[in-house]
């Protein structure tokens, strides 16, 4: 189960006013099913709990350029068995 924002900033806020630990807030909300590790890397965390810019995964650029260029490649491969498959998962003839 992830962490919502308002879980980080309450788990945030506890620790820097209340100085509560891991394993109180843990035994304290025993419905969320929060990992102990993991609170512990959000109570030792510096400055802010927000997610850094840039930080997930880069955005797949879908244009018309590049959708073409997979509908001609699979149109290429029509009729011939096999050729999906990447050099690592072909079996070679010896």
């Amino acid at each position: 189960m992830g962490y919502s924002v308002e879980d980080k900033y309450l788990i945030k806020s506890l620790r820097e006013n209340k100085r509560y630990g891991a394993e109180r807030l843990s035994s304290m909300f025993p419905n969320k099913d929060w990992n102990l590790g993991t609170l512990k890397v959000l109570i030792d965390t510096k400055g802010t709990i927000d997610r850094r810019p840039d930080s997930g995964r880069p955005c797949t650029v879908h244009t018309t350029a590049i959708i073409h260029q997979g509908e001609d490649l699979s149109r290429r491969q029509q009729g011939k068995l096999h050729t999906h498959k990447t050099v690592c998962c072909v079996s070679v003839a010896s």
